[in-house]
């Protein structure tokens, strides 16, 4: 491996010292561009030039290509790259050594396509770089080696999460601690929700979940039945009806014959 970088057809010293002085001059946060020149029929393109993407969002350990970057990288590679393309992009990794994270792959794999296409990344910390392309279909390292240019810090790769300040606390305590706070707010909503339940006088006392304690009832009463006369008995003064059948009725005598009057 050489000691002034990677080697790629047309990544010249001078094509590296501007992408150099820009991605050492924002040591602080991640910063990238595009490479262009021309895909030929070999494995890996042929290096013209850089486009810095001055109007990318770089963060700490990201950089984010918006619509205003390619904006301006077309509007250059139209102006000051007439009949080249792009052939790859380039970012730093600030003290956090070589490799693609998660975000850069998506970012290779769907804007960086081509199989001819590669992607350059640069530590300034440690003064270290890389060239990553396709092979297979899947994305790998090509060739890692020390830069052109010596790093800014003691050389060694940081995590690529700076360390918070202050006492770190766990995600999955605090998400519990949360929970927790949910439940007994609840809890204690529920709780005065049955207190003003049970001195409303309209509303029925809960006793027990799920069930509904009601005042009880008026015990029904039994209606008294409405006073009979009595029958009374037949009085001892009065006759008994008779049995005896009346007896027959007399004709008249005739109008013909006298009545009798005695013996003859």
């Amino acid at each position: 491996m050489s000691s002034g970088g990677v080697t790629v057809p047309g990544l010249s010293r001078r094509i590296k010292s501007a992408i150099y002085d820009h991605v050492y001059a924002n040591a602080t946060h991640e910063v990238g561009g595009v490479l262009v020149g021309h895909l030929g029929d070999g494995e890996l393109p042929t290096v013209t030039g850089s486009i810095a993407a001055l109007e990318a969002r770089g963060e700490r350990a990201s950089v984010t290509f918006t619509h205003e970057a390619w904006a301006s990288v077309h509007d250059q590679l139209e102006r000051s790259f007439a009949e080249q393309q792009i052939v790859g992009w380039y970012h730093s990794h600030p003290g956090f050594g070589i490799f693609l994270s998660r975000h850069d792959l998506f970012i290779h794999e769907n804007f960086f396509s081509d199989p001819r296409q590669i992607a350059y990344v640069v530590d300034p910390h440690a003064g270290t770089e890389g060239v990553f392309g396709w092979r297979g279909g899947q994305v790998a390292v090509l060739e890692e080696c020390p830069s052109g240019r010596q790093g800014t810090g003691d050389g060694r790769a940081r995590p690529a999460v700076p360390p918070r300040r202050g006492p770190q606390v766990d995600r999955h305590f605090l998400a519990m601690m949360a929970l927790t706070a949910v439940v007994g707010l609840m809890f204690g909503v529920g709780t005065e929700v049955l207190l003003l339940g049970s001195d409303s006088p309209a509303r029925p006392e809960k006793t027990t979940v799920g069930r509904v304690k009601t005042a009880p009832r008026p015990a029904k009463t039994q209606k008294a039945p409405a006073p009979t006369r009595p029958t009374p008995a037949p009085s001892s003064t009065q006759p008994a009806p008779s049995t005896t059948p009346p007896p027959a009725a007399v004709q008249p005598p005739s109008s013909t014959q006298p009545p009798t009057t005695g013996t003859p």
